[in-house]
């Protein structure tokens, strides 16, 4: 890829983000206006527990992935990364399961909630094999349009009085979005899952804890959710009728 096409993504992914963010703060004022504080406040807690479990699980092979070397990925490598990371989404998901339901916080918009960072998770950790090519460009497009899908179908939602439904159903239908994207550039291949051996967890383990103790919660929730429960305890309650 020349240093053209590469400074050519890099802007567009600049831009998305951009465009990502004033959208953002526009779809969250339209939210804010029609939901309870005490909805929200349960999204967060969700969000945040789901988030904190799979961050400090995930042996952040991502990381991994794009500092290795061509010919280790091509000898096995690549294989093992893509496994571990389907151990860790299903490993992370249940015990998250156990949290909420210890918490009272698991019911079906929990479900739907867990179901988007599970794919998101997934999916964000496979397509940094993907990401080694640089496609910058591709990933802007997807990105951007993902979002801007996920906060119009939020705006939408709740126009049409679904409540906080809203809310959990913008975060799966933006990975899904997302996800469906990155599978058609084919930076999401399936493979078949296998245990990993007692052996290949240890090297795992201590070729990734150099990058995980580094920084043990890289994921957080997010910002704008965290600005519209604080914000919104502040804000008169919506009509209800």
């Amino acid at each position: 890829m020349t240093d053209g096409r590469i400074k050519r993504g890099a802007a567009l992914l600049l831009g998305g983000n951009i465009l990502q963010a004033i959208v953002g703060f526009s779809a969250q004022i339209v939210l804010l206006r029609h939901l309870l504080p005490e909805d929200v406040g349960r999204f967060v807690l969700v969000l945040a527990s789901a988030s904190l479990i799979q961050s400090l699980i995930s042996l952040r092979v991502n990381v991994l992935a794009i500092r290795a070397r061509q010919e280790d990925l091509d000898n096995g490598l690549e294989e093992r990364y893509r496994c571990c990371i389907a151990w860790e989404m299903i490993f992370s998901t249940g015990l998250t399961i156990l949290w909420l339901w210890i918490a009272g916080l698991l019911n079906i918009w929990a479900g739907v909630l867990l179901l988007a960072l599970s794919i998101s998770h997934w999916a964000d950790h496979n397509r940094s094999f993907y990401e080694r090519k640089m496609p910058y460009g591709q990933i802007a497009y997807i990105e951007t349009g993902s979002q801007l899908f996920g906060h119009g179908s939020a705006i939408v939602l709740i126009l049409l009085g679904t409540g906080a439904a809203a809310l959990y159903l913008r975060e799966l239908l933006t990975v899904l979005v997302r996800t469906i994207g990155f599978s058609i550039v084919g930076a999401l291949p399936l493979i078949r899952l296998r245990f990993l051996s007692r052996d290949e967890w240890k090297s795992l383990v201590r070729e990734a804890a150099p990058v995980w103790l580094n920084n043990p919660t890289p994921r957080t929730p997010n910002k704008p959710e965290t600005v519209m429960i604080i914000s919104r305890l502040n804000m008169p309650s919506p009509n209800p009728s």
